[in-house]
This record gives C-alpha cells, structure tokens and sequence, in this order.
C-alpha cells in the first residue's frame, strides 16, 4: 500500500496518495507532508478536505481532522454537509454529543460566511457591471457630443 502511495505522490496525483496512506497504520507524518505540500500547489477543493480528514480520521487522528476541517471554507453555491459528516459520524460512534453540538454550530458559522463570501462578490460583480456602463454611458455622450458638433 506505501508503494502505491508513493507511486500516486509521484506521479503527482497528491489527494490519491493522501487516501492510500490513510489506510496505511503509521503514515500520518506523510498525509500531512502531502496535505501541506497541497495547499502550496492548488487551489483547495471540497474533495481535498474529504479525503484528508477521512485519512487522518482512519489513522485515529480526531485532533487532527478537526483542525484541517476548521480550515475548510465551503466553494460553490452549496455547503458539502459530508466533509463535517465524517466527524459527526466519528463522535456519534464515539458518543460524543458535545463534539456533535460544536459540529452543529460550526456549520451554521461556515455557512453564513459562505454566503457573505457570495453575497460580496455579487455585489463586486455588480458594482463592476455598473462601473463599466457608466464607462461606456461616458464615452457615448462625449462621442455624440462631439459628432454633433458643426464642422468649421
């Protein structure tokens, strides 16, 4: 299973390497190498956050998990309830209530911010909008301005 891994890493194929070494006892150390080596490389995606707390959460790594997850900031119009849903599953199988509670909050947080995140760049994208027809707007009145004008 480390061969293949190692063959995954190599071949740069970082979020499979990081799935195979979850189910390797041991290899923590390297999951993380691999998890910071890609968030230097790549923009971070949903899947990254998924494989790697379900790795680290095979290896018995709960701290661990819960620190990547507290890093994950939702992408996309819609919040992936299964990356939280590998810890709730973890502390419910524990009996873990509290960590559930806190999960629960959590949520609630990354997903007012997600939307805040959104509602920003609408408003970014419309104050473009608007910025570019006032542009165009000015260049049009000055343009008929001077076609208008008498020829001396």
């Amino acid at each position: 299973m480390v061969a293949v891994a190692k063959a995954y890493a190599k071949a740069g194929s970082t979020k499979k390497a990081i799935e195979m070494y979850g189910g390797v006892s041991g290899s923590k150390r390297e999951v993380y190498r691999l998890w910071n080596e890609c968030k230097k490389i790549e923009k971070l995606e949903n899947d990254g956050y998924k494989t790697v707390i379900g790795s680290l959460l095979k290896l018995d790594d709960v701290e661990g998990a819960e620190k990547v997850y507290g890093e994950w900031k939702p992408v996309g119009p819609k919040l992936d309830l299964s990356i939280p849903g590998l810890l709730i599953s973890r502390f419910c199988a524990e009996g873990n209530v509290l960590k559930v509670g806190e999960l629960i909050s959590s949520i609630e947080k990354k997903r007012n911010g997600m939307h805040l995140r959104m509602e920003m760049a609408f408003i970014a994208r419309v104050v473009k909008g608007v910025a570019i027809g006032a542009a165009v707007f000015g260049f049009f009145a000055i343009f008929i301005k001077l076609v208008s004008l008498p020829y001396s």
